[in-house]
Order: structure tokens, then C-alpha cells, then sequence
């Protein structure tokens, strides 16, 4: 109970800390990578509205950036604080449910992850070997076609 609660607590705090920084800071962004990616949540905040704090917080980029993103945006905070409630509580209880089941089927989960892990190995190695193998033969026409 004390993990659900404190995988609960830790993304609600987190964003809130977030939506004060952007809150804040606002623009002061520096980096130009940083700026694509701040200009999309903030596009995506102004479209969406309060629900895409909701799902920002479970798409990978966009969970760094949607807070920062709502206060720089002025959304006002009895607005996003319900939805980052409710995305808190789902993602912080799905992940301790997923890991504890998850840890109680360890042998199955590893089994299982070896075959993938092997599998993703093999499909690699054949991605790789055949980039290889038509770089080779593309240069090979194109050394012949200079002779």
C-alpha cells in the first residue's frame, strides 16, 4: 500500500512541480531540440485543453513537457490539478499493480523476455546483415559503372 501510495504521490507532485516551473519560466527555453518539443506540447495543450494533461502523462515525450507546457500556457491550476490527479492515481497503481504481478510471475516474465530478447537479437542480426549486404552491392554497381 505505502508503494501505490508513493507512485501516486510522486507523479501528481512531480507535475505540479513542473506546471509551477513553466508557470515561472515560461519561454526560457534554450535549447533548439527542446524548443520543437516545447512549442508541440504547448500547441497540443492549446488544442486539447485540461484532458491532455490527462494524456500527456502517458505518452513517452509528451510526459516530461505537459506540465511545464499548461503553466507556461496560464492553464489555470484548479483546472490541470483534477486531471493530474486522475492520471497520477491511474498510472502510479497501474505501474506498482504491474510490477508486483509482475514480480510474483518472475520465472514466467524472464522466460519469456529471454525468447523476445533473442528473438529481437535475430531479427537485428538479419536487419543489419542485409543493410550490409545491399551497401556492398550497390557500391559494387557503382564502381562498375565508372569503369
Amino acid at each position: 500500500l505505502g508503494v501505490i501510495a508513493a507512485s501516486v504521490a510522486g507523479p501528481i507532485l512531480g507535475d505540479s512541480i513542473g506546471y509551477l516551473v513553466g508557470r515561472r519560466y515560461g519561454e526560457n527555453v534554450s535549447h533548439r531540440r527542446v524548443k520543437k518539443r516545447w512549442a508541440r506540447a504547448q500547441r497540443w495543450i492549446k488544442t486539447k485543453g485540461a484532458p491532455a494533461v490527462f494524456l500527456g502523462r502517458f505518452v513517452a515525450f509528451l510526459r516530461s513537457f505537459v506540465p511545464a507546457a499548461a503553466g507556461a500556457a496560464r492553464m489555470p491550476y484548479r483546472r490541470f490539478l483534477p486531471w493530474n490527479v486522475a492520471a497520477g492515481i491511474l498510472w502510479g497503481t497501474g505501474s506498482a499493480l504491474l510490477g508486483y504481478f509482475g514480480g510474483q510471475q518472475f520465472e514466467t516474465v524472464v522466460r519469456w523476455a529471454g525468447r523476445v530478447g533473442i528473438l529481437l537479437f535475430l531479427a537485428a542480426a538479419a536487419v543489419l546483415a542485409s543493410i550490409f549486404i545491399f551497401a556492398n552491392r550497390a557500391r559494387g554497381r557503382r564502381a562498375r559503372k565508372w569503369k
